[in-house]
């Protein structure tokens, strides 16, 4: 069988210039000529104009493996972008609880020196007392 033998028998058919009889007869011989039902052949047909279209797309697939291929570059590219902003989110988060934590702490040194009471002083013979000792 000849491939463009059956292209153009279906073009032909699909013109209506031949029936599906005929379109059996070219595409597979003389001898398949009356041998199956119209519906059938007609089903024949219908696979084989699909057919004949899905190879003729072969060339828009390798176009299309380019343009697939190429968007999966993006999708990666994006994705390290994606990362590299979240990556600089965390440092951020954690910079401001860094600060957070710093004025916590300032804010605790600051209200527990306002909490202490004043120094009265020591008694003056405590450190006598311990002068003593020595």
């Amino acid at each position: 069988m000849n491939l463009q033998k059956i292209r153009q028998a279906t073009e032909l058919l699909d013109s209506k210039l031949i029936d599906l009889q005929e379109w059996t007869a070219r595409c597979l011989g003389e001898d398949y000529r009356g041998v199956w039902s119209e519906e059938y052949l007609r089903r024949c047909a219908v696979f084989v104009r699909n057919m004949l279209n899905g190879a003729d797309d072969c060339e828009s697939d390798k176009k299309d493996d380019e343009i697939l291929s190429q968007l999966r570059e993006a999708k990666v590219e994006l994705e390290k972008e994606r990362k590299k902003l979240q990556s600089e989110n965390i440092q951020y988060v954690q910079n401001q609880r860094l600060d957070a934590r710093a004025d916590l702490i300032q804010e605790k040194i600051a209200e527990s020196i306002k909490n202490l009471e004043p120094f009265t002083g020591v008694p003056s013979d405590h450190f006598a007392s311990r002068n003593e000792k020595v």
